[in-house]
């Protein structure tokens, strides 16, 4: 009975049943990511040919003998081991680079896979690849488990992601390089994200393009604004350039400080000219690239496969081109940025007390460039020995940089990947010649030159008369600034100038020479002047010994001081000089 009604026909003709739908049910996504297209699986190859050594190729031969000799016997035939090419299809050594077909693929130029270095590729689907044994292309059957064999070069996975939500296309791309002995694999994860202006949430939740773009017109003002700046700053010093060709020259830090705000200022001008217009264009961009790749028809037989991989290739290319130009750009934005970092630091010499990092560096630089010549041949010696003797079994001292990163990473952290406990001989003895050389020693000199120069910066900074606490000397300075306005004072380069054109000899400076130098507005401009700097004590006039500066340090009188008494005596004195330059100044004045 039941073979009888397997054998009658089905109550529905084939055009009814094939007509009929049925509903069915599809799963969400659940993740911030959506496959964009079928990952493709990628190499470029060698062809086959002869072995390192004459040697390698009887080894190879005698192999191919073994196996005929025991598997190609009798009733069995082995084609494959037969004619003058049977070694290298048993094992095939490198020999010129493939660009003919192969596994039924035609090549194609790449410049976006990385080890291609735009040589021929082969592609194909990654599910062919894992999921199927066998195929048959070209009238021949094909073992996918022969798809990667001794003659790949480098192999790739990639991946073409996109979150809607987040408008960010990420390329997912896994690179194997076979080219030596031992394996090693890569991953790169790159991202192309576009800025658009959405439709839903407030003002500042849905416009981003538009808040970039206002965000950057500010630094567009910013950078104008210490454009200027630096300008006045480089005419300021090219007068003072020429006032001092016959005594003296400019410092090497204010030609470095004139070079570097120039080269930031330049590089944020570029910057900002280029990110701009790329960030408003990114989105046409984006939506272009992923429009090509949802268009590939890949379920249509009527396309041949060679087209569909064109189409996919070409749009990946563009997409690598348009990330690769904006990580170029973020590049070159983290190089201004370090130079900006760079030129805070600098900023913090404008005052002693600030200064000591800056002036720690210049004071100790020379004796850090001769550490560095003993440092670095040492260090990298080192590195070599490891690299060479214990590269093949140890990833972490495989090449000569992975050993150096080794070495660092050790050095700040030990033991890090060099422990002695439980170490060979031979490694104990080159770890132990790097804590003792390295460690223990080269990292004690580069603490002892640091403390050494700070210990002379503070030196300085204590012998340093004219030195104040940075927050009175910023007072003043604010002060200055007013009453230059007030008063319509001279620029103080100019002042500067006047002064450096006195004779050496010149030890004080006074109402008479100030007027002569016809820079000031009028008498009283040099008047309100001298009183300004009158009340620095570090600049009260003295009968003191000749050759010796015209300097009241209180804080020297109040160590000497037996009572309190006497420190004020000495105050009361200072008081009568006071005056009697005050006394003088006006009868200079009178008399002009």
């Amino acid at each position: 009975r039941l073979a009888m009604a397997l054998r009658r026909p089905p109550t529905e003709g084939d055009r009814a049943r094939t007509t009929r739908t049925i509903p069915r049910q599809n799963q969400r996504y659940t993740g911030k990511l959506m496959l964009l297209s079928p990952p493709l699986i990628m190499q470029t190859m060698y062809d086959a040919g002869d072995c390192v050594s004459s040697w390698d190729n009887e080894v190879v031969q005698k192999m191919v003998e073994l196996g005929r000799a025991e598997r190609c016997s009798g009733i069995y035939n082995c084609p494959d081991l037969q004619g003058p090419l049977a070694a290298q299809r048993l094992y095939a050594c490198r020999g010129d680079r493939r660009t003919s077909r192969y596994f039924g693929l035609t090549p194609e130029k790449s410049t976006w896979f990385s080890g291609s270095g735009g040589d021929a590729v082969y592609s194909d689907y990654l599910t062919t690849i894992m999921k199927h044994r066998s195929l048959v292309r070209d009238g021949e059957e094909l073992h996918t488990e022969s798809f990667i064999n001794t003659l790949s070069e480098h192999v790739n996975v990639g991946v073409l992601l996109h979150s809607p939500a987040l408008s960010i296309t990420t390329l997912l791309s896994i690179t194997a390089d076979l080219t030596s002995a031992k394996l090693e694999v890569s991953y790169d994860i790159q991202h192309l994200l576009a800025l658009r202006d959405g439709s839903e949430g407030g003002w500042w939740d849905r416009s981003l393009l538009t808040r970039y773009i206002i965000f950057q017109a500010i630094v567009v003002i910013f950078v104008l604004i210490l454009a200027v700046d630096n300008a006045k700053f480089v005419r300021a010093l090219w007068r003072r350039r020429q006032a001092l060709k016959r005594r003296g020259t400019i410092t090497f830090r204010e030609y470095l400080t004139g070079a570097v705000d120039q080269c930031i200022i330049l590089g944020m001008l570029v910057l900002l000219g280029i990110m701009i217009p790329l960030k408003i264009t990114n989105a046409t961009t984006q939506e272009r690239i992923i429009d090509e790749i949802l268009g590939v028809e890949w379920g249509n037989p009527d396309v041949t496969y060679d087209q569909k991989k064109t189409t996919y290739l070409a749009a990946l290319h563009d997409l690598d081109s348009a990330i690769y130009f904006n990580s170029s750009m973020d590049t070159f934005a983290m190089a201004l940025l370090l130079g900006l970092v760079l030129r805070i630091l600098m900023a913090t010499a404008a005052h002693p007390r600030t200064a000591l990092l800056v002036e720690t560096v210049a004071t100790g630089f020379n004796d850090i460039v001769h550490f560095m010549c003993v440092f670095v041949p040492a260090f990298y010696a080192l590195a070599a020995v490891a690299t060479w003797r214990y590269g093949g079994d140890d990833v972490n001292l495989a090449t000569l940089t992975a050993a150096a990163n080794a070495q660092y990473d050790a050095m700040l952290g030990p033991p890090g990947n060099l422990g002695l406990s439980g170490a060979s001989g031979e490694f104990a003895a080159y770890g132990l010649l790097f804590w003792v050389v390295v460690f223990f020693f080269m990292i004690n000199f580069i603490f002892a030159i640091i403390v050494d120069s700070y210990a002379k910066v503070v030196e300085k900074i204590e012998e340093q008369v004219t030195e104040q606490d940075i927050i009175r000397d910023v007072i003043g300075v604010l002060q200055y600034q007013w009453l230059q306005r007030v008063h319509r004072w001279p620029p103080v380069t100019k002042i500067i100038d006047c002064i450096d054109k006195l004779e050496p000899e010149l030890k004080k400076i006074g109402f008479a020479q100030l007027k002569e130098f016809h820079i000031f507005r009028n008498q009283q401009a040099v008047s309100a002047w001298l009183n300004f700097y009158y009340g620095y004590l570090f600049l009260d006039p003295q009968d003191v010994p000749s050759g010796k500066p015209s300097v009241v340090d209180y804080d020297q009188v109040t160590e000497r001081a037996a009572s309190e008494g006497e420190y004020c005596r000495a105050r009361l004195r200072d008081m009568e000089q006071r005056v009697m330059s005050r006394l003088a100044l006006l009868e200079a004045s009178i008399k002009s």
